[in-house]
């Protein structure tokens, strides 16, 4: 009994020494430096939407079924949308050179796009493109493809935020043993 379990001990420091001793991936995408902090963006951009004089034509699509509501600030769960958003966030030196960085100059619109593309296929944000506006830089829509896996399945979300308009998550889940889940939300700002 004593041998098994000075074995398994053996194993298991055996198995954490190869695995910390083992080569990163060097990634050849562009610096974090230039990635952007997503909780600073909800919090100047997507926040002021949250205002408790806002009300909203919000959307469910799910499935083949669409129910459309109309709804003031305080009944739309905002610490969902936050927290996607925010989970969203590239600005770490843990993801140096992980993502590539398009910038795309619209000069017929003044409008500048901002997209960051996941080289690491394990990242939970695949996608994230920032539009702002050429003469004062102020956003005008965020877009983020975000992947969470769980155990023996997936959630795939999709955000899109346009400053003053309009705010849309779409959700495809995969449980094992369910069918897949396809949910979209869209609120649309009616004042």
């Amino acid at each position: 009994m004593k041998t098994r379990f000075s074995y398994s001990v053996f194993v298991l420091i055996l198995a954490f020494f190869v695995h910390s001793c083992a080569e990163k991936q060097e990634w050849s995408g562009d610096s974090y430096i230039n990635y952007p902090d997503m909780e600073m963006i909800v919090e100047e951009n997507i926040k002021p939407m949250q205002a408790s004089s806002k009300s909203f034509r919000q959307i469910v699509k799910e499935g083949d079924k669409q129910d459309t509501i109309y709804v003031k600030s305080g009944e739309v769960n905002w610490q969902t949308v936050n927290e996607l958003f925010t989970k969203s966030t590239l600005f770490n030196k843990d993801l140096d050179k992980q993502y590539t960085i398009d910038v795309l100059t619209d000069t017929v619109h003044s409008i500048m796009s901002v997209v960051y593309t996941s080289l690491n296929a394990e990242l939970p944000v695949k996608l994230l493109t920032i539009k702002s506006s050429i003469d004062d830089r102020k956003i005008s829509s965020v877009y983020v493809e975000l992947t969470e896996d769980h155990l023996g399945g997936f959630e795939n979300h999709k955000l899109l935020f346009v400053r003053n308009k309009s705010l849309q998550m779409q959700l495809h889940s995969k449980k094992p043993l369910k069918d897949d889940l396809y949910v979209t939300t869209t609120w649309t700002c009616l004042n």
